[in-house]
Formats: structure tokens, C-alpha cells, sequence
């Protein structure tokens, strides 16, 4: 036989809960620890207080444990599922990568490999060409019909 009883309701005086006071009637049960106490009684404490009790001590209730424990293995097995799919989508990025110079011209978002290393030029007269010159300054060739703000920055500015 056990110290420790679970009862329904408090038998003997003070018939009570000792942390809330409560004498059931809301589906709580009572824990009889089999202590008496003078001038107070029987000691009780209810299944709600010892949850708080238990909850204080960093204890998990059965319940929200099955719970957590069945979301992480949802989790887990979803997490597994993604790492296998993100493995083969590196799998095929990796062999694209490693096309030869001969294959990228298979690929038209790929240039590289066509032989012209100048871009294409904006057609249109207003439409200046830069030239690098010997000092490392750009300069801008523009029809003499444009007119415009010249609040363009010198690197003189920033001296």
C-alpha cells in the first residue's frame, strides 16, 4: 500500500486543497499524502496545483508531452523529406555548372563562351561612347544638339 493516495474528493477535515482551497465539484482529483498537520488537519493538495507545482519544477505533463513529441516526429520526418529534395536539386545544379566551354553555347543565358567580349551598344545619336584615356578619367562624347543639367560629380569634388 502506497503513502501516496488519489482521491475524488477530500474525505477528512479540513477537506480542502492546503495551496487554493478548493474542495473539488470541477474534476479535479486530490493527493492524500497521508499527513496530518495539529491544528489544520489532513493535508491535500489538488491535481491543479501540483500541475502548477510540476510546471514550476520544469516538469512536462504526459499529455503535452505526447504532443510535442508527435509534432517534433512530423517535423523531423518533413526535415528529412526537404534534405533529400535539396540534394538533388544540388546535384543537378552542380552538373550544370560543370557544362565545358563546348556545351555553353547550348545555353543562350550563358555568353561567355561565344567569343564576343564587348556588349552590345544602345543605337541612337544622343548616346555617348566612353573611352578610358591615360590618367584613368572617362570622358563622354555628345552631340553638340543636346542640351541638359551638368550636375554631373568631378573627381575633383571629392578631394
Amino acid at each position: 500500500m502506497s503513502r501516496v493516495q488519489v482521491l475524488d474528493a477530500p474525505i477528512m477535515s479540513p477537506g480542502t486543497c492546503i495551496l487554493c482551497g478548493s474542495s473539488g465539484g470541477d474534476h479535479r482529483k486530490f493527493i492524500d499524502f497521508g499527513k496530518e498537520v495539529d491544528f489544520l488537519g489532513t493535508v491535500y493538495f489538488c491535481s491543479f496545483c501540483i500541475v502548477e507545482v510540476m510546471e514550476k519544477l520544469e516538469f512536462i505533463p504526459v499529455d503535452n508531452f505526447d504532443r510535442l513529441h508527435e509534432s517534433y516526429r512530423t517535423l523531423k520526418v518533413r526535415s528529412d523529406q526537404m534534405e533529400v529534395e535539396l540534394k538533388s536539386v544540388k546535384d543537378v545544379l552542380a552538373n550544370l555548372l560543370r557544362s565545358t566551354p563546348d556545351n555553353s553555347s547550348d545555353h543562350p543565358a550563358d555568353n561567355s563562351g561565344s567569343g564576343s567580349d564587348h556588349s552590345e551598344e544602345p543605337e541612337g545619336e544622343d548616346v555617348g561612347v566612353y573611352e578610358s584615356s591615360a590618367g584613368g578619367e572617362s570622358k563622354a562624347d555628345e552631340s553638340s544638339d543636346f542640351e541638359g543639367s551638368d550636375d554631373l560629380f568631378e573627381d575633383s569634388d571629392f578631394e
